[in-house]
């Protein structure tokens, strides 16, 4: 596997754990939009994608630094995984408890 086929499938993963929270949202009720404009989550969503894919390259940057040749054995499921479990703990970190 390639530096960038790693990076695509980290990264993957970390989109993936990010449009969860938005598929759920569109089977439940939707919230209730306070003036006009956009919903919020709307704005938090685009921004986690860019974070998405800050986080791929940071991932990646983890990964390589552990074991240069380590991409020679990466398969894509890896990747994927190292992605959706790196964002979705980095999320459970920076939010404030409900």
């Amino acid at each position: 596997m390639t530096a960038f086929q790693a990076y695509l499938w980290m990264s993957v993963g970390v989109f993936i754990a990010i449009i969860f929270p938005i598929l759920r949202a569109a089977v439940t009720p939707p919230p209730k939009v306070v003036g006009p404009g956009l919903p919020p989550w709307l704005k938090k969503y685009a921004l986690l994608l860019v974070f998405c894919a800050v986080t791929g390259v940071i991932l990646l940057a983890i990964y390589l630094a552990a074991n240069p040749n380590a991409l020679a054995k990466l398969m894509w499921y890896t990747a994927f995984l190292f992605g959706f479990s790196w964002e979705s703990a980095i999320e459970k970190i920076t939010t404030k408890p409900q």
